[in-house]
């Protein structure tokens, strides 16, 4: 599989390791009949076809935005259980680091700037890494994605809605992009990360690569600075091809992360208050990605490209 774990994982601006809502535990044998009766009842649906047009709609609903920031961080951590991976999530300056950082970025983006689009799997990087309990979730999203995949031997993208319906989410799945080749999870690492576990598993089961290439997610554009700060704090959980670390790595000051939580999220309510005014003066970033953006080829090996070094 692609991923071995550690301590990193959760939706935009959380630093829970539960990637979206709560799910009743299943045994394995559960969730293996629950994947194929998804796959079975998922067969007759149609996918769309990456060669066709890509923008599927403009706007993110409102019932499928994350609050991000502390707010969501705590719903994530409402429970006893919760408490404990709390206090460990914010002794980790890494964690905290990436949390402030995605929670400033997202909280910059408007529902207006998401595009409906259909996305190349292998260029996105995934944000964050995944831990806790959210292993055990991905590796159940997995398992009903792999059923998916063998009643669906041809498909080359995966919808919106097949992929709520596999992972018993509701939530977008979120990515910010700054080209074809740098593209990065805003929202979702858990179920792109499944997709990509189910498609190895499809291999060693198969001995044959399935065509899967597209999802189906909602995308907004990203400045310069804003990819370049999303793809170093997702450095000290996965490395520059996208596999995750055995532990994170940084240089960041070995201090509690709970200062550096509530400055970075004092800091990030400043920044959103005055960043408005600046917007107007120098004018305003169209975050919207044009229809048909992602139809030409990306780069080759485009999920290890970096950020230029200033």
């Amino acid at each position: 599989m692609r991923t071995s774990h550690t301590d990193e994982a959760g939706p935009t601006g959380s630093l829970s390791s539960q990637t979206d809502r709560p799910n009743t535990p299943q045994t394995a044998a559960e969730s293996s009949r629950a994947a194929h009766q998804l796959a079975d009842t998922l067969l007759t649906q149609a996918d769309f076809d990456p060669a066709t047009v890509q923008i599927v709609k403009t706007g993110l609903p409102s019932h499928e935005l994350d609050s991000g920031g502390l707010r969501a961080m705590f719903n994530k951590f409402a429970s006893r259980k919760g408490l404990g991976q709390l206090f460990e999530a914010v002794s980790c300056p890494a964690r905290v680091k990436r949390h402030n950082t995605s929670a400033w970025i997202t909280g910059r983006i408007k529902q207006r700037d998401y595009v409906l689009a259909r996305v190349p799997i292998d260029v996105i990087r995934s944000q964050h890494s995944i831990d806790g309990i959210a292993i055990e979730k991905t590796a159940q999203r997995a398992e009903a994605v792999l059923g998916w995949l063998i009643q669906n031997p041809k498909q080359t993208t995966i919808n919106k809605g097949t992929l709520e319906t596999l992972a018993c989410s509701n939530g977008a799945l979120k990515v910010g992009c700054h080209s074809k080749s740098q593209l990065v999870t805003l929202d979702g690492v858990g179920r792109l990360e499944a997709i990509r576990q189910a498609k190895e598993a499809y291999t060693q089961q198969t001995g044959r690569t399935h065509p899967l290439s597209h999802i189906e997610c909602y995308v907004t554009r990203l400045k310069e600075d804003e990819y370049e700060s999303l793809y170093r704090t997702s450095s000290y959980f996965r490395d520059d091809e996208g596999v995750q670390l055995e532990k994170p790595q940084h240089d960041l000051a070995p201090y509690s992360g709970i200062p550096r939580l509530l400055v970075g999220t004092a800091m990030n309510l400043v920044k959103q208050t005055i960043e408005p005014g600046l917007e107007r003066l120098n004018g305003e970033f169209d975050r919207r990605v044009p229809d048909g953006f992602f139809q030409e080829p990306a780069a080759s090996n485009p999920i290890s490209e970096q950020p230029a070094q200033r």
